[in-house]
């Protein structure tokens, strides 16, 4: 095992996505009921949702006419949502189980542990949390990660035994990943351009990238196909990101 050790909070990290939808309403319900996130401020076309009242981590828009998404698109392929712990995790998904809502999978990452699943109209989400950063290992200066089936009865067995209402105050946008046409490209703007750092590779397909040390922050894969096509300006899926620098000459460095 390395020596390199994780700063957190991590330098620069995605805090926010902007989401087109069709259904703002059946939306709504499923932020809030299902992952309890909290409405910070609403329109009819425009809703911010966070973990807390002050701080948004998504805002969901919508316009007459937004198509659906595309099965095979570039752009986002989940985002995805940082517990505090385990337990917390355990406490969520035990909600999400109670509730019948499809669990697409749920994965061992040595960093993590994780479950997948989408909303209602498609978008890919991961809630998980960090195994602890003095477990991880490195080599050649790159975080191992591999994908495992998880111990899920493990995992709920330790899990908060409060009924969940809200999703922890501390969550956080963790990581986004997206489906791309070209990883060289990526890595040349994120590498030179903003200073990410690759953390690891699975094979040619998907680059993993991130600041501090951190397994990753963004990442990116070809999964879509050579030819997979643009979201349109009317169309289901991601809008727009942002990424939270520590300061404003940490930003105007980068």
């Amino acid at each position: 095992m390395s020596d390199v050790q994780f700063h957190a909070p991590p330098t620069v990290f995605p805090n926010h996505l902007t989401l087109m939808v069709q259904d703002m309403e059946k939306q709504k319900q499923f932020y809030t009921k299902q992952l309890g996130m909290t409405v910070i401020q609403e329109s009819e076309t425009e809703l911010f949702l966070g973990a807390n009242k002050e701080d948004a981590l998504l805002t969901l828009k919508t316009t007459a006419g937004v198509a659906d998404k595309s099965s095979r698109q570039l752009g986002l392929f989940h985002v995805a949502f940082l517990l505090p712990n385990r337990e917390l995790l355990g406490q969520l998904v035990y909600h999400l189980l109670e509730n019948n809502y499809p669990v697409q999978g749920a994965s061992h990452h040595l960093v993590s542990e994780a479950f997948y699943l989408a909303d209602p109209e498609g978008n890919g989400i991961e809630l998980y949390a960090d195994r602890p950063a003095a477990s991880w290992a490195y080599q050649s200066g790159q975080v191992v990660m591999t994908t495992e089936r998880l111990d899920v009865d493990g995992l709920l067995a330790v899990r908060e035994q409060a009924p969940f209402s809200l999703l922890p105050s501390h969550t956080r946008i963790g990581h986004l990943h997206f489906h791309v046409h070209n990883l060289e490209d990526i890595r040349h703007f994120y590498e030179n351009g903003l200073g990410f750092a690759v953390m690891t590779t699975y094979g040619d397909q998907a680059l993993f990238m991130a600041q501090a040390n951190y397994h990753h922050h963004l990442a990116f894969n070809l999964w879509a196909g050579s030819n997979a096509p643009r979201r349109s300006e009317r169309q289901v899926g991601m809008v727009s990101y942002s990424l939270m620098y520590p300061d404003e000459h940490a930003r105007t460095q980068a």
